[in-house]
């Protein structure tokens, strides 16, 4: 239904149930209650004869992002789809540039990105052009496989050398030009190895990531794939570069990784193996399962590899003042820096409807615990999160295969 001039609305003879609302109107972003869980949204019981009063609504305002996009032999470019990228911080302090707007440009190479929740973004094109019915490369190499290179504005491959841009309703960003280019596509294969048996690796999926030089990582596009029955797995039409692939299942309803693989390509196809089920690498009398290392070439290391399940368990309730609290964010952090670059050392969690949480699989050793609200940028992800809220912190010492009981005030961040 429509709202009246000044917004209010009424839904009569409603029978008694539950239901849902959405709310929507050009210029601002859907808002629906039920699904806002930073707004404690919830459906909306009614009980025979009941009638519900003054239940308002908040919508918020969104922006627009408008350009043209030309090819490197200065040809307006039609059909090639554009995307405006938000940051958001993931365990490792990394930060995932993830689409949360999509287009295509028109005849003229032009394109606008509208409804855009206001925040700052990067804007890229590239891939296939797409005609009715089908996607081709416009212009083909010798090779074939050629797409037009991931670009973003002002015309760069690399998220470390692109421009924010920050989307307002009074901030016009209306005149984003930049070229793309032609590049070849490649494939990476492989299988996943492990010495738990295959049976362990039931319903498991493989993700890709590329990775920038900055850190940055995006989904490839084909980001997920599931394991073919002899544990092998492909992913196409992706660029040079470096890539992440990690191996997920989920392990009592929360998904979980179980190993890792980087994987670069130049200027050919690659194979790469993903190995699960490592707890100790020691080499040259060290541990590098929890840190990153380099090798001069022509150096040999050796490492003994050991396999382990002494994971520890954390759980307890949250409160807010003397009440148990919902949907609060529950985070789990190394108090070593070195380990907060590893993401696998960071887990969280939310609390249920009684303000209780569980965190299954941590690896021992020292941790923060924070109970925050939700973000839409994950921010406590932050390599710096810790030190600028270590005042709301809780200290915890996870020791192998044990499990304690940790209860949580619900703090504010600070901006």
């Amino acid at each position: 239904m429509r709202t009246a001039r000044d917004g209010t609305f009424m839904f009569p003879d409603l029978p008694a149930g539950t239901y849902g609302v959405t709310v929507w109107r050009n210029g601002f972003s859907e808002f629906s209650p039920q699904k806002d869980r930073d707004s404690q949204g919830r459906y909306i019981t009614l009980k025979p004869g009941q009638k519900l009063e003054n239940l308002d609504l908040r919508l918020n305002p969104t922006g627009v992002i408008a350009g043209q996009v030309s090819d490197e032999d200065q040809e307006l470019v039609q059909g090639l789809e554009v995307f405006a990228l938000r940051i958001n911080f993931q365990p490792g302090g990394r930060k995932q540039v993830s689409a949360s707007g999509r287009t295509l440009t028109d005849d003229l190479g032009n394109f606008r990105l509208s409804n855009l929740v206001l925040g700052s973004y990067y804007v890229s094109a590239g891939g296939l052009i797409h005609q009715p019915m089908r996607e081709v490369g416009l212009k083909q190499g010798p090779a074939g496989g050629m797409h037009y290179r991931n670009t973003l504005y002002p015309g760069t491959p690399s998220l470390d050398e692109a421009q924010a841009l920050r989307v307002d309703p009074d901030l016009a960003t209306n005149d984003i030009r930049f070229t793309v280019s032609t590049e070849r596509t490649y494939t990476i294969t492989g299988k996943v190895l492990t010495g738990v048996g295959q049976r362990a690796l039931k319903d498991a999926e493989v993700s890709c990531e590329r990775v920038d030089a900055a850190g940055y990582t995006f989904e490839a596009a084909e980001s997920t794939v599931r394991l073919e029955g002899d544990l092998s797995f492909k992913f196409s039409s992706l660029y040079a570069g470096d890539y992440t692939l990690s191996v997920k299942k989920v392990i009592r309803d929360r998904m979980t990784a179980l190993g890792f693989a980087s994987v670069r390509i130049v200027d050919s196809n690659v194979h790469a193996d993903v190995e699960v089920g490592r707890k100790k690498a020691v080499c040259g009398g060290r541990d590098y399962a929890g840190r990153v290392f380099s090798l001069a070439i022509g150096t040999t290391l050796e490492c003994d590899v050991t396999l382990g399940n002494d994971t520890g368990v954390i759980h307890g309730e949250v409160r807010s003042g003397e009440i148990p609290t919902a949907g609060i964010v529950v985070v789990l952090i190394p108090q070593s820096g070195e380990l907060r670059r590893v993401s696998r050392y960071t887990l969280t969690t939310k609390t249920d409807a009684g303000g209780h949480y569980n965190i299954a699989g941590v690896i021992p050793g020292d941790y923060l615990v924070f109970a925050v609200p939700s973000s839409l940028d994950h921010g406590h992800f932050a390599l710096d999160f810790s030190e600028r809220h270590t005042a709301i912190a809780e200290h915890v010492s996870v020791e192998p295969g044990s499990t304690q009981a940790v209860n949580l005030k619900s703090s504010k961040l600070e901006q």
